[in-house]
């Protein structure tokens, strides 16, 4: 089944050592582009000890396009439908690596930001770490109580065109807040619906302490 929903994933081995990976980024791309400009733009992740790094790409679309926050219910139901897809691709492929998704970090932008939160929210899998660049929650609230002790690092940026600070940012901060999961922010006045140099240097960091 899941098969039908990923099109593509492609794998980065570690550059550096040369024992087995101990841990595992997935990372999920923005609409309009694919697994290859994701894993291009976080390459440096390659650069860590010990870590394997998957970019995947789904055969059509994480989900349809919302017309906003008021019109959003096929996009909704479409997310629904895919989510047990996805997660059952993440999870087999962890078992083929034999790795454990608590040592497993999500990074997802925008599109891809959507569905690495909802993975984590909707079926409260024990992730290592969830990073949202310049996404948000569809539906905050429908967000259920934490039961998971993963970390969100949510990165967004004030003059967002995608996914706006007021109608989608605010409200999903607060709803994971509000429900006790464990929220870092990192938020800008400008940078609009793109990853900088800067944010990528940080998450790598964050990865590289988290690993070691």
């Amino acid at each position: 089944m899941a098969a039908h929903m990923i099109a593509d994933c492609i794998i980065r081995h570690s550059r550096i050592g040369i024992h087995k990976p101990t841990h595992a980024v997935f990372l999920l791309h923005g609409r309009g582009c694919n697994a290859e400009n994701m894993l291009s733009a976080f390459d440096t992740l390659c650069d860590i000890k010990n870590l394997v790094v998957f970019s995947i790409e789904p055969e059509k679309e994480w989900y349809p396009i919302p017309n906003g926050s008021s019109d959003q219910e096929s996009a909704i139901h479409g997310l629904d439908e895919n989510l047990p897809k996805i997660r059952e691709f993440i999870l087999k492929t962890l078992e083929e690596c034999k790795l454990t998704i608590d040592k497993t970090i999500l990074i997802g932008f925008s599109a891809g930001a959507v569905v690495s939160l909802q993975l984590a929210i909707k079926f409260q899998d024990p992730y290592k770490l969830i990073i949202c660049h310049s996404g948000a929650i569809l539906n905050p609230e429908c967000v259920s109580k934490s039961q998971i002790d993963t970390s969100f690092v949510l990165i967004h940026h004030q003059d967002d065109f995608c996914f706006s600070w007021d109608e989608r940012y605010i409200p999903m901060r607060k709803s994971l807040c509000d429900n006790d999961y464990k929220v870092m922010t990192i938020e800008s006045v400008s940078g609009n619906h793109t990853i900088y140099n800067n944010e990528l240097k940080n998450i790598k960091n964050l990865i590289s302490e988290i690993v070691s």
